[in-house]
């Protein structure tokens, strides 16, 4: 199978023969590439040693290890507590240590030719402390043994928490295991964007963990770049050998990690201090999503909350949005004339399709009115212009019970 990273090493190997230079030799400003300035490739001790004062060490012959220790103050407590029995509402609180995963690699799609250079974790240690371990990949032959390292970091025993962990860097990371034969036994991971986007995408920008950081955590970042220009310095780093160009991928990387802890905690937070946001200690959230995602915990409190944005503002509140939810939980909770009043109103306005076939069902089944369903029905038919093969059993069925024939 074609791997672009070994292909362009081997690029890069031809283009030094061709100079006559040698795999290893001094260093040199040759130019300036992409924003990172070019040099000839370092020896392997001046490697070691531009890697060494990075906080980089050398636990076995290929990888590079780096560990350094974070004090983030009461967001440590608060995640050591929700690995405790009862736990969360992300969290099950069974025990299970919290590894705080992120991976950088050298492309930004989870194709098959996409290699991991960069994986890293953070754990809770103390109350305020957490732990951050880094994992370098120094070339590509070394990968083996970096993927045994990271399946020793990542165990099964633990819990991953990413950022769009689930469809970006496990897959990278499980195809590369694939690829190289290497065994890893996948932890259950709790991927905090989904929580995220239901909790703030209705007032962020974007849900780019920079956004996020920056409007709901408050972290301003000191070094830092695009993730579009991390892949370029890790084959500035092949190249050369210089570790230097990897510093702000280094600190970026790090830092992504200990915003993890403190997103989880805020979300942990907000969910905490439903359905009043003024207690929460970070940005506001949308509601509809807060009782989303409060719903399959604590029904009555994601009622609560949608009652409050639907009463706020007159008969629609939120929105219909606000209203479809509110009835399906008055319904779930055998409230079944509340959510029929919800229905009639959004029916009526001509807000939901869904309320009316709600209604329909409500009017047939529990009030035994057949006519009000059918004209439910036949509203239905002239909103959408069209009728469906559901409506149209739900219309035949009426006017047989309307009739006197015995339902189908």
């Amino acid at each position: 199978m074609s791997d672009p990273l070994y292909e362009r090493l081997q690029r890069l190997k031809r283009t030094r023969q061709v100079r006559g230079e040698e795999p290893s030799t001094g260093t040199t400003a040759v130019g300036v590439t992409g924003g990172v300035e070019a040099v000839g490739k370092s020896s392997g001790d001046e490697a070691d040693a531009s890697l060494t004062r990075l906080g980089f060490r050398s636990p076995s012959s290929g990888i590079r290890e780096r560990r350094v220790f974070r004090r983030i103050g009461a967001d440590a407590q608060r995640i050591r507590r929700l690995c405790e029995p009862p736990g969360g509402y992300l969290v099950p609180g069974d025990g299970k240590p919290l590894l705080f995963f992120d991976a950088e690699t050298t492309g930004l799609s989870a194709g098959a030719g996409t290699v991991a250079f960069l994986v890293g974790a953070a754990r809770v240690i103390s109350d305020d402390t957490i732990e951050v371990v880094q994992l370098l990949l120094p070339d590509y032959p070394f990968e083996p043994e970096f993927l045994a390292r990271t399946a020793d970091l990542l165990t099964a025993d633990s819990r991953l928490v990413s950022y769009n962990g689930k469809s970006f860097d496990t897959h990278v990371l499980r195809s590369r295991f694939l690829q190289s034969g290497c065994v890893w036994d996948e932890p259950h991971q709790i991927d905090l964007l989904y929580s995220t986007r239901r909790l703030w995408s209705a007032v962020l920008s974007d849900c780019r963990l920079s956004t996020v950081e920056a409007c709901v955590l408050g972290v301003e970042r000191e070094l830092d770049l695009p993730g579009s220009e991390v892949p370029e310095r890790y084959f500035a780093f092949l190249d050369t050998g210089a570790g230097e160009v990897m510093r702000e991928v280094i600190a970026h990387h790090e830092q992504d990690m200990v915003s993890l802890v403190r997103l989880l905690a805020a979300i942990e937070d907000v969910l905490d201090a439903a359905p009043d946001n003024a207690n929460a200690s970070v940005m506001p959230s949308d509601p509809i999503g807060v009782a989303r995602m409060l719903a399959p915990y604590d029904v009555e409190r994601a009622i609560g909350i949608l009652r409050r944005r639907v009463d706020s503002s007159g008969p629609f509140g939120g929105g219909p949005a606000a209203m479809v939810m509110l009835a399906g939980l008055l319904k779930r909770r055998g409230k079944h004339s509340e959510a029929a009043e919800i229905w009639s109103v959004l029916f009526r306005y001509g807000c939901s399709e869904l309320a009316g076939v709600e209604l329909a069902k409500h009017l047939e089944h529990r009030e035994r009115d057949f006519e009000a369903a059918l004209a439910v029905c036949e509203g239905i038919i002239g909103v959408c212009g069209a009728s469906t093969p559901s409506l149209d059993h739900r219309r035949a069925r009426l006017l047989r019970k309307i009739a006197g024939s015995p339902s189908s």
